[in-house]
């Protein structure tokens, strides 16, 4: 349970949060998924999503490359 993850899969709806060490919570979440496999697909989609629009390394490398031409602006 890290807060970034978190924060990144429950804003973009992308994705259950369980306890790692908690085998009920790891199995309940596994049966809801096959359960709703709508909801799943609906969450897969969503990361995927995720993933082309924001967190890939062109995106990150581009604001990586902006705080390096701010800092040495600084100077």
């Amino acid at each position: 349970d890290f807060p970034l993850w978190r924060e990144i899969v429950v804003k973009n709806g992308a994705g259950l949060l369980v306890d790692p060490k908690d085998v009920r919570a790891i199995a309940e979440a596994i049966g809801w998924l096959f359960d709703h496999p709508e909801e799943a697909r609906r969450m897969g989609e969503n990361g995927l999503e995720a993933v082309r629009d924001r967190f890939n390394w062109t995106k990150e490398a581009k604001e990586l490359l902006d705080l390096y031409e701010r800092i040495l602006q600084g100077r």
